[in-house]
Order: structure tokens, then C-alpha cells, then sequence
């Protein structure tokens, strides 16, 4: 009985299921997995089994979406690190996607979803990133908020206080503070 209520399941979820598209080796442990949980009262009924199902269908969608990025096309990948130098170059404005398509010469949805293939951050995170850590670098340097701001191109103060909380801990003013007293500390 427990054997065809699973194999009812399995045929009444098939568009959950992988199974075709998976390795037949795969394909037969899954199933002996679910067989033994199912006859060994492990799963009790067909909203668990369904549940483990879904997660590991899931599991296995994601890792077929993942492509190595040895399969990306050298000239692609030679683009997208164009478009990044681009970016790590320019840092005192917002740069247009326009101008990263034209130096990437591909598509928005093509570049897109390269560059985050291969950067694993999209373009627009990637530049905000690379101008906050800018900001950062000035500020070491000595120079004060208000000039890192304008230096990296940002017009609203506090978007970027905020922008530099997120990915620092501390606002730029803390972090001054911070930077005081270490170099207090080592200069005694």
C-alpha cells in the first residue's frame, strides 16, 4: 500500500520532479531514499514527503542553473572585466548602463547576468561598492566626509551615511572617531 501511494505521489508531482534530467544513478538513490523513509514510517504522509521532495528538486534546479565559468566564452568574460575596470576607474559618478553595455557589447540582460556570474555582484552593487570603499580610502587619507562625498560622486549626504553604515558597521563620522583613538592608542 505504502509503495503505490508513492508511486502515486510521485506521478501526481512529476512537475516538481527532476528525476528525467537527472543522473540515473542519482536518480535511483533518491528513490531508494524515499522508499526507506516512507516503509520505515519515517515520512507519515504525502505533505512531508512532497515537502523533502520540493527541497531537493530545488536543490537540484540550482545547481543545474549554476554554469561554470569555464563554460562562458573567453571574449565575454574579457568584456565583463573590461566593463568592472570601467567601473573601478570610475568612481566620482554614477555611470549610465549604457556605457557598460557599449564597452561589454552585449544586451543589459546578457551583461547583467554575466557579470554577476562571474563577479557573483551586479554591476550597479559592484559600482556602489567600489565607490563606499573609495569613500572610505579618502577619508583614511584625511580627507573629510563632506570631500569623500563629493569625490565619489554622491549628492545626498545621508544616502551615503547610510550607504556606509551598511557595509561598514559605523557611519563615516564613528569611523573617524574609530580611526582617533586607534591612532591615539598606538602613537602612546
Amino acid at each position: 500500500e505504502n509503495e503505490y501511494d508513492l508511486c502515486t505521489f510521485i506521478e501526481s508531482t512529476s512537475k516538481y520532479l527532476l528525476f528525467r534530467e537527472l543522473d540515473r544513478e542519482i536518480n535511483m538513490e533518491i528513490i531508494d531514499l524515499f522508499h526507506y523513509l516512507f516503509n520505515e514510517k519515517k515520512i507519515i504522509n504525502a505533505y512531508m514527503f512532497g515537502a523533502c521532495l520540493k527541497i531537493v528538486t530545488r536543490f537540484f534546479q540550482k545547481f543545474q542553473q549554476k554554469k561554470s565559468r569555464a563554460e562562458i566564452d573567453p571574449s565575454d568574460l574579457s568584456r565583463n572585466i573590461k566593463a568592472r575596470s570601467y567601473l573601478d576607474t570610475n568612481v566620482s559618478s554614477h555611470i549610465p548602463i549604457n556605457n557598460l553595455l557599449d564597452i561589454a557589447s552585449m544586451s543589459q540582460t546578457k551583461f547583467g547576468r554575466l557579470f554577476k556570474l562571474v563577479f557573483n555582484i551586479s554591476p550597479g552593487e559592484y559600482h556602489k561598492k567600489v565607490r563606499i570603499w573609495k569613500s572610505k580610502e579618502l577619508i583614511e587619507e584625511g580627507h573629510s566626509v563632506s570631500g569623500a562625498v563629493v569625490a565619489i560622486g554622491y549628492t545626498n549626504h545621508s544616502y551615503f551615511t547610510r550607504t556606509f553604515k551598511m557595509e561598514f558597521g559605523l557611519t563615516p563620522s564613528e569611523y573617524i572617531s574609530e580611526l582617533k583613538t586607534l591612532s591615539k592608542s598606538i602613537s602612546e
